[in-house]
This record gives structure tokens, sequence and C-alpha cells, in this order.
């Protein structure tokens, strides 16, 4: 079905997760030094998720999207 990333040292992590109908972005915000910052278009999650080079592959993340599609937010 595809890989997942997994971070082995922080396996027994609690995440909350949160859903946002609306976003903006805030006027000052500035992405970190060496971080690429990749903007998907929501009509294009899912679509990404199932092409063989998904945009998304960290499991946290994969995880989240998960969760928000069976509850019927995405």
């Amino acid at each position: 079905m595809g890989v997942v990333r997994p971070d082995t040292g922080r396996l027994s992590n609690c995440l909350h997760l949160f859903f946002s109908k609306v976003w903006r972005p805030l006027n000052d915000w500035r992405p970190e030094p060496g971080i690429e910052v990749v903007e998907l278009a929501r009509s294009n999650v899912l679509q990404s998720l199932a092409s063989g080079a998904p945009v998304i592959r960290h499991a946290h993340c994969l995880a989240a999207i998960g969760m928000a599609v069976l509850q019927g937010r995405l």
C-alpha cells in the first residue's frame, strides 16, 4: 500500500490532533532554514496519497489524515 516512516525514538508519544475548516497564513511567518514548505489543496490530499509518490509521507501526518477521512472531515 505504501511506506510510512515512524520515528522510533518517539513511538510512545501521545498526539493531539485538531482539525480546522478555515486556514489563513500569519503575515510575519517565515519557514525555518532548511525546511521546505509544501502547500497541498484539500482536494488533492487523497489523490496525492493514492499516487505512487505521495507528497505526505510522515506516519504522524498520515494518521491524522486517516482520522480526518474516517470522521468525514476530509
